[in-house]
């Protein structure tokens, strides 16, 4: 796949549809809309060292966020992402 998406966002939803947590800025406290959870920038960096992941730029539009879930179902949204495709890891 080929390309990027300029300013990625990501919701995690439950499965009511109600948001769980989302993420814009990957250092900054989610927007307004959310009203969910902040994952904190060093909690995310400790993560991404632990699993060898690549780091992110300071102060990139990258979403990243760490979240620990109860079982049930949940669905990822990328709504910054349309009408483009973006895949997650």
């Amino acid at each position: 796949m080929g390309g990027t998406l300029d300013n990625p966002q990501i919701e995690l939803r439950g499965a009511s549809g109600n948001l769980v947590i989302g993420n814009d800025q990957w250092q900054q406290p989610p927007l307004d809309s959310y009203r969910a959870p902040f994952t904190r920038p060093e909690e995310v960096q400790a993560v991404m060292n632990a699993v060898g992941a690549f780091s992110l730029a300071d102060n990139s539009a990258d979403a990243a966020m760490v979240v620990s879930l109860d079982p049930g179902v949940y669905t990822w949204f990328f709504p910054a992402s349309a009408p483009r495709r973006a895949w997650a890891d």
